[in-house]
């Protein structure tokens, strides 16, 4: 047994014995004496009855920080260990696409796809040059994903999250309801 062990053992037998009141010496065995007896040595430790009742132990813990490094591989290693690292989600299959409407009506931009949702992530809409508004649908006859939008003439918005902004309902295309021309873009993702 390594030194350090028997230093452990013999200072955790020392408090033991100082909690049940009993006798502790070293000299090549360990002996803590109480009663009945409990005997320690090098290699085992022996024990007929212990009970500690409402008696406080003092605990130190000690925490150690573990050095993690990164490299441009993304492999990972904590005290000089490697480590296994597993992604569990891949990265989205982001999709783009621009669109233009006209007059006051509404326009699919995403046609709708069989048992999928359309999340939105990113858009980006500008009227012509006259004051109107849009507003986002799931569907042809679905509900709203937006509040109406009125923007002065040439006005317009942009906005991006990566969680998502909306989405529609599974199987319903990505419908842009509007009371004037304009354009725009927008990126998104197809989920389940």
């Amino acid at each position: 047994m390594n030194e350090d062990v028997t230093m452990k053992l013999n200072q955790m037998i020392g408090l033991l014995a100082r909690l049940i009141d009993a006798t502790y010496e070293t000299s090549g065995t360990t002996t803590v004496t109480a009663s009945p007896a409990i005997v320690a040595t090098n290699d085992t430790v022996r024990s007929d009855r212990v009970e500690i009742t409402n008696e406080p132990i003092d605990t130190i813990v000690t925490n150690t920080p573990l050095p993690v490094q990164f490299n441009s591989s993304q492999s990972v290693s904590i005290s000089n260990q490697p480590i296994q690292v597993i992604v569990s989600h891949p990265s989205p299959d982001i999709r783009y696409t621009s669109f233009e409407f006209t007059g006051n009506t509404e326009t699919t931009i995403v046609p709708a796809v069989s048992g999928k949702k359309i999340r939105v992530i990113s858009l980006a809409v500008c009227l012509a040059n006259i004051a109107g508004t849009v507003r986002w649908k799931s569907g042809t006859a679905g509900s709203w994903l937006s509040g109406t939008m009125s923007f002065p003439a040439s006005g317009g918005y942009a906005l991006s999250s990566l969680s998502g902004l909306f989405e529609t309902a599974v199987g319903e295309a990505l419908v842009l309801s509007h009371t004037v021309s304009g354009g725009g873009h927008l990126s998104y993702v197809l989920v389940d």
